[in-house]
């Protein structure tokens, strides 16, 4: 009894993980078919107060952009650049320069080829999220498997 009290305890004293409470991502793809060109789309609902970087922030700025580090597999053939969706655009004095982000929900885009039945697409999505408020960044590594 006596175990199970102390490791409750130690429950206790870890904090959430706050990559989790920022934000929620959803992959999936758009009408996969063999040998055929299609989209994959990455979601997120990202909480009040919060912002994560576009993937089209120029890692010599500072800020951390969006990525995809693919897991490869002969199932299918990445085409072009990750592309974000309806981005938001503003100088940061932080950085001295314009920067894109997203608040609330972000959506980014990739084109990719099938090139077999019941592709295995897999790999991890990473970047920054920031707190409006207070200026936290907070760097955030999500996989994934479509």
């Amino acid at each position: 009894m006596k175990s199970i009290s102390v490791i409750l305890f130690f429950l206790y004293l870890v904090p959430p993980d706050p990559e989790k409470e920022i934000a929620s991502w959803s992959f999936r793809f758009s009408e996969p078919v063999a040998n055929a060109e299609t989209e994959l789309i990455f979601s997120a609902s990202i909480k009040k107060n919060w912002y994560l970087y576009s993937s089209d922030v120029s890692e010599e700025l500072g800020p951390i952009p969006t990525h995809i580090e693919w897991i490869v597999d002969d199932s299918y053939l990445v085409l072009e650049k990750l592309q974000p969706i309806n981005a938001s655009k503003k100088y940061d004095p932080t950085w001295e320069a314009d920067i894109t982000y997203f608040s609330a929900k972000a959506e980014f885009r990739q084109r990719i080829k099938i090139l077999k039945d019941k592709p295995v697409i897999r790999g991890i999505i990473s970047g920054q999220y920031c707190n409006a408020k207070d200026g936290q960044c907070i760097p955030f590594r999500e996989t994934f498997q479509l």
